[in-house]
């Protein structure tokens, strides 16, 4: 019965004993008291932790707390490789720990339009300005007055790629931008919100690159990276240090039509396909 459960709902196997599947970096954690917390409100919030991975819903989750600049958890749970959904129970399990890559897939949305603020704040950009006033060849086709604003609130008219468009057209950053510059917008006012999955990243990269004379990758290197002295927090990896980063599994109920058209509108093409390039690109030989 579990197991028909859990190829209904398409999860992962979660053991009894959550300890067996959980790495703790003791060396980087300081005691709660240090920076005025108590230890029962950092258990709590480890304890939701492990309830949403009993859900069975995700893979593997890690989780890097600080307050004050000091870290207050720093945990993994779950597998890297090995407990998705179509793994049997013989497939090699690999443990997540607090040092495995893993993609993040949209939550990248945020580190940009984090480092946008960041250029906002540096008076080298304001939110409100188009797009086109950065970016001349943006305004084709009637987008000459989307602002940077809207393109980070998913707003800006561009939400897809042209139909039909290969997956491996999203590691062409020039064809990318050319497709959108072609692009002719759903909307140039901002009065409808649609997801802008794939696109908004494309256009506000280069909007980074504009305005650094570098690209976001080096502006995140120096914004975040060095800073915070991370070392694998960045778009994309090389293809030779993939060995180690934890496989995408795509978890919970198929969608249904009309959710599984969204989806594939969204991001060109349906999820079991998303899965499977993504570890491909990441797995692949060099």
């Amino acid at each position: 019965m579990k197991k028909l459960i859990r190829k209904t709902l398409n999860t992962v196997a979660v053991p009894t004993e959550l300890s067996t599947v959980t790495t703790i970096n003791h060396h980087a954690e300081v005691a709660a008291e240090a920076v005025d917390l108590s230890p029962d409100n950092v258990e709590r919030i480890w304890s939701a932790v492990e309830t949403l991975y009993r859900s069975g819903t995700q893979p593997a989750i890690q989780l890097c707390l600080r307050r004050r600049g000091e870290i207050v958890l720093h945990r993994a749970i779950g597998h890297r490789a090995g407990n998705g959904p179509k793994d049997s129970r013989d497939t090699p399990k690999q443990l997540m720990d607090t040092s495995t890559p893993m993609c993040l897939f949209s939550s990248s949305k945020a580190v940009t339009a984090l480092l946008i603020h960041m250029l906002c704040e540096e008076t080298e950009v304001n939110l409100l300005d188009p797009v086109s006033y950065y970016l001349p060849e943006f305004a084709k086709h009637g987008k000459r007055n989307i602002t940077i604003h809207q393109i980070l609130s998913h707003r800006g008219g561009i939400p897809g790629l042209p139909a039909n468009v290969p997956l491996d057209t999203l590691w062409d950053d020039e064809e990318i931008w050319r497709l959108l510059c072609e692009a002719k917008p759903i909307s140039v006012d901002g009065n409808m919100l649609a997801y802008h999955a794939i696109t908004g990243g494309f256009v506000l990269g280069r909007l980074v690159q504009k305005i650094t004379g570098a690209g976001i990758q080096q502006y995140l290197q120096k914004k975040l990276r060095e800073p915070l002295a991370m070392t694998n927090f960045t778009y994309g990896i090389p293809s030779g240090d993939c060995s180690g980063i934890a496989l995408n599994y795509a978890t919970g109920p198929k969608p249904v039509f009309p959710i599984s058209w969204f989806v594939k509108r969204a991001l060109g093409a349906d999820i079991d396909t998303i899965e499977s390039v993504s570890n491909d690109r990441f797995h692949k030989p060099a």
